[in-house]
C-alpha cells in the first residue's frame, strides 16, 4: 500500500485562475480543415489503448473523398503511409510554430501525390516515411491538400486532425485554438467507486475497491451513496461527454475533486508527450478496464504515475485521510471544453468498521522488482523482463501449461514495454524453424500472431502484455482470388486491378505484384483484405500483360499468383 504526508492546501478559490483554461486564438488564424460544420467522433485527450487520443476525430457525414484544406500557410513536411495507424497521412509545419496532422486520407492531392508516389515506386513499397524540404511541398492556407478517407487503423470514415508544437512535437488540443464544435451537452457519470488504499483503509467494511451507487437528482448533479471509510481513500470515475449532433460517447476535458470546498485534485489534458503516454494505465483502473472494458479514471495519482497532466502541487495526491467520526463533503466536477459540467456528490462519514471484504495479497515465486532485470527458466522456455518493463514490483503467476504453453499470469497489470518469451526449438528440423511463431491465446481461444524471431536454436516472442502465449506451426500458404477479373480477360475498361489477399494462422506480412516483371504499386486494406491497383500509375506497351503477385505470411509461408490480361492503354 501506498503512504503519503499531507501538504499544505490549497482552496479551490484560490485556483480559479491558475486552472484556468488557455486558448491560443490570439497567436493563430487557423481555418478548418474542412468546410462542413464540425461533429466529433473523439476529442482530443481521450482515454485510448495505452495511450491519449492524439487530436479530434471528426465525422465526415458518413462519406470519403471531402476536401481536407491546410489550416494555414506553410510546407508538407511529413508525408507517412502505412497500412495500420494514420494510414495516409500529411502533415505541415506552418511559421507560426505549430504543425498540422490531417489522417487515415483518401488520398492526397496532385503534387502531394505525385512526389511520394515517386519515392514509393524507387522503394518498391507502398508504405514509406518521406521528410520534404521547406521548397519541396509548400502550400497556402485554404489550400486542398487531401481527401477524407478511412485508412489505416480507422473504424470508419472521419479526418483525424492534430495541432502539434513544432518543436517537440507536442499534440495540443485543436480546441483550442478556435475551431468552432457546437457543444450544449453535460458530461455523463455512469460509476463512481471508492479504492481504500492505506493497509488499513476500508470502505463500507470492504478492503477491496468497491462500487458506490449513484443517483441522478437533476441539474446535472449526481449523489453518491453514504461511504463509510477510515484510513486514507480514493475515488475513480467513469464518465463521458457528448456534443450536439453526435451520439458518440466522448472523453471529457477536465476532472477536479474537492474536500470540503479544498482542492485536493485536478486532471485535464491540453497537451502532452508521446514519450509520457503510457502512464495512461496508471490514471485508470487497468485490471477493471481489462475484466469490464470500461475505464475508470481515477481521482488520485500513484506513486509510479509520472504523468505531467495532473496539477501536482494538491494535498496528498488526491488521496483523502478519514478518521472516526469524520464528515466530509467530496465533490468531483467534471467538465468539458465548452464548459458544461457535472457534478457528483459524496458524503463520506468516517467510522471504523470490521472489513468483510479483505484485499487479496498475492505472494509467489516469480517476483519482479521492476528496476531490475529478471529471467525465469522454465525448461525448454524462458521468460525475460527488462528492467522498467513493469511501473512498479509485482509478484506473478507463471505456469508452463505443455512445451508449446506458457500462462505469464493474466493481463491485469500495465506493462510499459515489451519483454521476451523464448521457445528452444533445438528439437525441430532447422528447415521447418522459420514456419513457427509465437502467439497470443485471447479468452476466446484464438491465436494472434506476436512480433516472432529465430535467435539460433530459439524462437523469441515480444508480447507487449501479460497472458497465455503458445508456440504455433504454420505451413499453409497464403491465398490470393482476383476479385474484379478473370484470366485472359480484357481490362481495357476498367481502372485498377483488385485482388483479396489473406492469411488465416500467422497473417499478411508482405506482398509484391509486377506487370510483365515491373513492379506496381499495389495499396492494401488490411480491414477489406483487399489489393488494389490503378492502371493510371504507368503505361505499359502491347495489350498483352503477365500479372503476377507473391504472398508472403509471417512464417514464411509464400504464394504466387500468375495470369495473363489484356489491357490497351490510351
Amino acid at each position: 500500500m501506498y503512504r503519503y504526508l499531507l501538504i499544505g492546501v490549497l482552496t479551490l478559490s484560490t485556483t480559479i485562475n491558475l486552472l484556468a483554461q488557455k486558448f491560443y486564438t490570439d497567436e493563430t488564424s487557423f481555418r478548418s480543415p474542412l468546410d462542413i460544420p464540425l461533429v466529433l467522433s473523439g476529442t482530443f485527450g481521450e482515454l485510448r489503448s495505452n495511450h491519449f487520443h492524439s487530436g479530434i476525430d471528426i465525422k465526415t457525414q458518413g462519406k470519403e473523398g471531402l476536401k481536407v484544406y491546410a489550416v494555414e500557410d506553410g510546407y508538407v513536411s511529413r508525408i507517412k503511409l502505412s497500412h495500420w495507424g494514420y494510414g495516409k497521412a500529411v502533415y505541415i509545419t506552418h511559421p507560426n510554430g505549430y504543425t498540422s496532422v490531417y489522417g487515415h486520407l483518401s488520398g492526397l492531392n496532385a503534387k502531394i501525390d505525385a512526389y511520394i508516389r515517386k519515392i514509393q515506386y524507387q522503394r518498391e513499397s507502398y508504405q514509406v516515411e518521406a521528410f520534404p524540404s521547406v521548397k519541396d511541398l509548400p502550400v497556402r492556407k485554404g489550400e486542398v491538400i487531401a481527401y477524407s478517407g478511412n485508412t489505416g487503423g480507422s473504424g470508419g470514415p472521419h479526418l483525424h486532425f492534430e495541432i502539434r508544437e513544432t518543436n517537440n512535437q507536442w499534440p495540443m488540443n485543436p480546441l483550442l485554438f478556435g475551431f468552432k464544435v457546437n457543444d450544449h451537452k453535460n458530461p455523463v457519470v455512469r460509476t463512481l467507486f471508492a479504492y481504500p488504499v492505506s493497509d488499513e483503509a476500508q470502505i463500507n467494511k470492504s478492503q477491496k475497491p468497491l462500487k458506490i451507487n449513484l443517483s441522478y437528482v437533476g441539474n446535472d448533479i449526481y449523489e453518491a451513496d453514504t461511504v463509510y471509510a477510515s484510513g486514507r481513500i480514493g475515488f475513480a470515475v467513469n464518465t463521458y461527454d457528448n456534443q450536439d449532433g453526435a451520439s458518440n460517447k466522448n472523453g471529457v476535458f477536465s476532472i477536479e475533486m474537492t474536500v470540503d470546498g479544498i482542492l485536493y485534485f485536478y486532471h485535464d489534458v491540453d497537451k502532452f508527450s508521446f514519450s509520457e503516454t503510457k502512464y495512461i494505465n496508471k490514471l485508470i483502473d487497468y485490471a477493471y478496464y481489462k475484466e469490464h472494458r470500461s475505464r475508470l479514471q481515477k481521482c488520485f495519482i500513484e506513486p509510479s504515475n509520472r504523468l505531467k497532466t495532473y496539477k501536482r502541487d494538491l494535498p496528498n495526491n488526491g488521496l483523502i485521510s478519514v478518521q472516526e467520526g469524520d464528515r466530509k463533503k467530496v465533490n468531483i466536477l467534471i467538465k468539458d471544453l465548452a464548459g458544461n459540467s457535472s457534478k457528483v456528490v459524496i458524503p463520506v462519514i468516517g467510522q471504523h468498521l470490521s472489513p468483510e471484504i479483505f484485499n487479496d495479497t498475492l505472494v509467489t515465486e516469480y517476483f519482479v522488482p521492476y528496476q531490475t532485470d529478471t529471467r525465469f527458466d522454465l525448461g525448454n522456455v524462458t521468460v525475460d523482463f527488462q528492467k522498467y518493463t513493469f511501473y512498479e514490483d509485482d509478484y506473478l503467476h507463471i505456469n508452463k501449461i505443455d512445451d508449446n504453453t506458457v500462462a505469464v499470469h493474466q493481463d491485469v497489470i500495465p506493462l510499459k514495454k515489451r519483454y521476451n518469451i523464448s521457445f528452444d526449438l533445438s528439437g525441430i528440423p532447422p528447415e521447418n524453424r522459420k514456419h513457427h511463431f509465437v502467439a497470443y491465446k485471447d479468452k476466446k481461444g484464438e491465436l494472434k500472431y506476436i512480433s516472432s524471431s529465430l535467435k539460433g536454436d530459439k524462437l523469441v516472442g515480444r508480447p507487449k502484455r501479460l497472458g497465455t502465449y503458445m508456440l504455433v506451426q504454420d505451413f499453409k500458404a497464403p491465398e490470393i482470388t482476383p476479385v474484379n477479373f478473370v484470366p485472359d480477360q480484357w481490362l481495357s475498361k476498367q481502372d485498377r486491378l483488385v485482388l483479396k489477399i489473406d492469411d488465416e494462422l500467422s497473417g499478411i506480412k508482405s506482398y509484391r505484384g509486377t506487370i510483365n516483371g515491373k513492379f506496381i504499386l499495389f495499396e492494401w486494406d488490411y480491414k477489406t483484405g483487399l489489393i488494389q491497383y490503378q492502371f493510371s500509375d504507368q503505361r505499359f506497351p502491347d495489350k498483352k500483360h503477365d500479372l503476377e503477385v507473391v504472398v508472403t505470411d509471417y512464417a514464411g509461408n509464400t504464394k504466387t499468383y500468375k495470369t495473363t490480361f489484356y489491357r490497351v492503354y490510351n
